[in-house]
């Protein structure tokens, strides 16, 4: 069983493609954490970080940047899948982790 990030800059709940490969991996036995910027987030069977701000532009890339890279160090994942470009230079600072986008 392995620890799995999914990292993205938009709702959780609008993605299909995010919500598919969480609840394939949950169902083959693996622990999720989805970390988006959805305002809704309900706690199921994986575990949801919100990172929800009111900022717009370059501001709201960075600070959504130095949130995951906290979240990222508390949860310590085997795995970061970052689901779109955006998320994509904060699971590569992660060197402890594999990457997948």
């Amino acid at each position: 069983m392995k620890k799995i990030a999914i990292i993205l800059l938009g709702d959780y709940y609008r993605d299909a493609r995010s919500i598919n490969f969480a609840n394939t991996l949950i169902e083959s036995g693996h622990k999720v954490a989805v970390i988006s910027s959805s305002p809704n987030l309900k706690q199921d069977l994986l575990h949801l970080y919100c990172i929800q701000d009111n900022l717009t532009g370059a501001m709201r890339y960075i600070k959504f940047h130095r949130k995951i890279k906290y979240l990222l160090k508390k949860i310590n994942p085997d795995i970061i899948i970052a689901g779109d470009l955006f998320s994509l230079p904060a699971a590569c600072n992660h060197p402890q982790s594999k990457t997948i986008y």
